[in-house]
């Protein structure tokens, strides 16, 4: 529980405090209110705290994903922003599921219905961070060799100021951060 409850705070400070958008953080601090009191009944000794805490986590997290979705902006939904907001939302299912099964009543498939939506969170989160972006323009990078019938031995990809070979490698399948050019003769 500790583990996940660091994850969730990296979660929080990756998804970032602005936009604020309070009123779906108090919105959504009712319903972990709410999801606190359906568990707190079978919560003992040092769960009840550490439930309470966790639950609070888990929230905030979601309010820093929901939070990025931005209702009258021309951005409003773009597949990374949606994909913070989905994946945090199945992760409160996931752990929603999880806390029912576990200290109130079982749930029937539990572990596949909790697993299920604990990996599909996980893409979701992952893929919210895919913006590939220039960190020198803001600008949207494309990555890759520009030329797709090059040979691995005629293209160069830079990492920063680090220049390498690509070898043993289509250099059309490159598109993973590293920007790729057809190597100068």
């Amino acid at each position: 529980m500790v583990m996940f409850a660091i994850a969730h705070v990296l979660y929080i400070v990756s998804f970032g405090f602005r936009p604020l958008r309070l009123p779906v953080g108090a919105a959504l601090f009712g319903v972990a209110a709410g999801m606190y009191a359906v568990l707190y009944p079978g919560l003992h000794g040092v769960y009840s705290v550490l439930v309470g805490v966790y639950v609070l986590l888990l929230w905030l997290m979601l309010w820093r994903g929901m939070a990025r979705l931005q209702m009258f902006s021309n951005d409003l939904w773009t597949w990374t922003k949606l994909c913070a907001c989905v994946g945090a939302l199945l992760f409160i299912i996931s752990d929603t599921l999880l806390g029912v099964n576990k200290f109130r009543i079982p749930i029937p498939y539990n572990r596949a219905l909790i697993m299920t939506t604990y990996y599909a969170a996980q893409l979701g989160i992952a893929l919210s961070v895919a913006d590939l972006k220039d960190p020198t323009s803001g600008d949207v990078t494309t990555c890759g060799a520009p030329d797709v019938t090059a040979s691995s031995k005629e293209v160069y990809c830079s990492n920063n100021e680090d220049m390498f070979e690509l070898k043993d490698m289509s250099a059309h399948s490159f598109s993973n951060g590293l920007c790729c050019a057809k190597k100068m003769e």
